[in-house]
């Protein structure tokens, strides 16, 4: 439903910003009314740009898991040992998650199947492309480390863990450096079989 003029395409940029602004206020109990109130526009005119009320949350997740990959494929290529890498991403998908608010709004839909994600990707589409995307920066971890179980066992577990970190944060949740030690002392170890020593 791209829009080609400059008009449609600052209508659509701005049903968009008031999405993920109900979004991140309500969770996935937003519905087109309250996007076309915050925006101050018809509800008409919200699904001639944008579609249905599933369409546009799943254009929005699209477009926040699209940028958190981008951030995400330069710390798993860089040169550094996988050990090192697999905690920047870990601290990374945490830190994201709980400070942006279109990375809030992807780690509530991706992770809280209780606020009826799965109303809205059926098909399992975004996790999908989250697993195809993981798996083979895993793979070719494992041909530097050795893990505890298989990729996919591994990669299941460390969502999970992601996904509990993004739910339940600890008192020290504004804390970059004691996440990075506490994942560096609990979950480096859960995975790989042979970590390297934590850095004082």
């Amino acid at each position: 439903m791209a829009n080609t003029n400059r008009r449609g395409r600052a209508t659509d940029e701005r049903i968009r910003a008031a999405a993920l602004e109900v979004l991140v206020a309500r969770g996935l109990d937003l519905t087109v009314e309250d996007v076309a109130e915050a925006a101050g526009i018809t509800r008409m005119t919200v699904y001639r740009h944008v579609g249905t009320r599933q369409e546009l949350l799943m254009a929005l997740v699209v477009e926040a898991t699209d940028r958190f990959a981008e951030h995400l494929a330069a710390i798993f290529d860089s040169g550094a040992p996988f050990a090192d890498r697999l905690v920047d991403a870990f601290v990374f998908v945490i830190t994201s998650a709980r400070s942006a608010p279109d990375q809030q709004a992807m780690a509530l839909a991706i992770a809280d199947p209780s606020a009826g994600w799965g109303t809205i990707d059926p098909d399992g589409q975004i996790m999908g492309e989250v697993l195809d995307f993981l798996h083979p920066r895993l793979v070719a971890g494992a041909e530097e480390a050795q893990f505890r179980s298989s990729v996919d066992d591994t990669l299941a577990w460390l969502l999970r863990q992601a996904q509990l970190y993004v739910l339940v944060p600890g008192a020290d949740r504004d804390d970059v450096e004691a996440l990075r030690r506490e994942v560096r002392t609990f979950i480096l170890p859960a995975v790989l079989l042979d970590p390297p020593a934590a850095k004082t």
